[in-house]
């Protein structure tokens, strides 16, 4: 999540894990109570979000106290870029906050729930349903129809280009997160795509029945079991 700062991970009834180095973990349970969702670090403070509206936030990811996100919908991202944490998922609107401490609510100008969060090139994105949601600030949304996304879809950059997961048959790729292109991943009922991330020279992605999807061309799938034995 940045130097010094380390990993972290977050779950249900408000578990969460933190590493320095990704291979030792330990368990804090925070005061969250509904599953959560995504976690962020900024602005000297850890934030997770997650269902209901919660927010929670810690200065040590020790001690952890309930911020008031002002809605009681299910929030599925939290990025923390331009001295700002956005937080999205809530249906037709996002919440910014400078400290993770006080929130704002940020109308899209269309009613539409959000998967993920990413701020690439001076732009925040959001993936919805059939549309992408891209702002300057977090404040003014401009809402872009994608036919090719059908549903909800993730999506991350991956340092040159955005790659968006979706139910099969494909993953699709885009230069700019508007202008997107159908990739054949070898997914005819194989299974469906979630969350992914890049690193190493390779794209893995979550996939259903506890399996890890990999790839190192974004042609071809490799599926591997990822419960332990």
């Amino acid at each position: 999540l940045g130097p010094g700062v380390g990993f972290a991970s977050v779950g249900i009834e408000g578990k969460a894990a933190f590493s320095a180095d990704g291979l030792t973990w330990d368990r804090v349970q925070t005061t969250g109570f509904y599953p959560a969702t995504d976690i962020a670090y900024g602005a000297g403070r850890w934030v997770h979000v997650g269902g209901f509206g919660e927010i929670h936030t810690s200065p040590d990811a020790g001690s952890w106290s309930r911020a008031d996100s002002g809605t009681n919908i299910g929030l599925a991202a939290v990025r923390f870029a331009q001295n700002q944490f956005v937080a999205a998922g809530a249906s037709g609107f996002a919440l910014t906050s400078p400290d993770g401490l006080i929130w704002t609510r940020r109308n899209y100008g269309v009613a539409d729930f959000t998967s993920n969060l990413d701020f690439q090139n001076n732009t925040w994105f959001s993936p919805g349903s059939g549309r992408v949601l891209t702002s300057p600030d977090a404040i003014t949304w401009t809402a872009t129809p994608i036919a090719a996304f059908g549903g909800n879809v993730r999506a991350f950059h991956d340092g040159t280009q955005y790659v968006a997961a979706r139910t099969q048959p494909y993953f699709l790729t885009s230069p700019d997160g508007l202008t997107w292109t159908p990739r054949d991943g070898g997914l005819q009922g194989s299974g469906v795509l979630e969350n992914g991330a890049f690193g190493g020279g390779t794209w893995a992605f979550g996939s259903d029945n506890a399996r890890v999807a990999t790839s190192t061309d974004l042609q071809s799938l490799h599926f591997f079991n990822a419960q332990p034995n």
